[in-house]
């Protein structure tokens, strides 16, 4: 398997929230080091290193504990989404749970997740929802969305979620009409929003 730029797999089923992957080097006595590095996301997690006389050896191997990951219910992200886990793990404490994370279009009350060729289109604007429970002394609260726009963020409790399949890759749509809830700088989210401005780099208050 050909090294990527950037590769990385999360896994956030069965209340994980966890990474993992790995980077294939040459070292100082012409053996190549497989290293693969794991923890929760937000943290620098642990690593183990590896070495192969042979870089071809080293690749199946990594190729193979990929697959394995994948069928274990990891899922690979790209780097802006795995920038923005990593900043929602910061918010929210690593011991707090985030469900999901849609680039969105805003469609008169209907959320749907924007495809490839629309986020790669110079003219959208995407939305980015989030899904995260917070957790407390007694455990984890209800799931908590929220919606961050051009200029605001929101918090809804989605009324109904519909799945699909489209050119092999999943499609959700959130119908949330009237329960949609502006967070202001008196909202008890105002601390998360807050930090989540640094991310998309601007006011998200009114």
């Amino acid at each position: 398997m050909a090294q990527k730029d950037f590769l990385m797999y999360v896994c956030q089923d069965d209340g994980h929230n966890k990474f993992w992957t790995y980077e294939i080097t040459q070292n100082v006595s012409s053996g190549w080091d497989l290293v693969t590095r794991y923890g929760r996301i937000g943290q620098s997690g642990q690593t183990a290193k590896k070495t192969y006389d042979n870089k071809y050896v080293a690749e199946d191997v990594a190729d193979r504990k990929a697959h394995e990951k994948l069928s274990k219910g990891y899922e690979p992200v790209d780097e802006d989404q795995w920038k923005i886990l990593n900043v929602q793990a910061s918010i929210l404490g690593t011991g707090n749970k985030v469900e999901g994370l849609w680039y969105v279009g805003d469609h008169g009350g209907q959320l749907s997740e924007l495809s490839t060729k629309e986020l790669t289109n110079p003219a959208t604007k995407p939305a980015i929802m989030s899904s995260f429970r917070l957790r407390n002394k007694e455990g984890a609260t209800e799931p908590i969305l929220v919606l961050i726009t051009e200029n605001a963020a929101y918090t809804f409790c989605a009324q109904q979620r519909r799945i699909s399949v489209m050119g092999g890759q999943i499609h959700e749509e959130w119908l949330i009409q009237s329960d949609r809830e502006k967070i202001t700088k008196e909202h008890p989210l105002a601390e998360i929003v807050e930090k989540m401005q640094e991310v998309v780099g601007h006011t998200l208050f009114a």
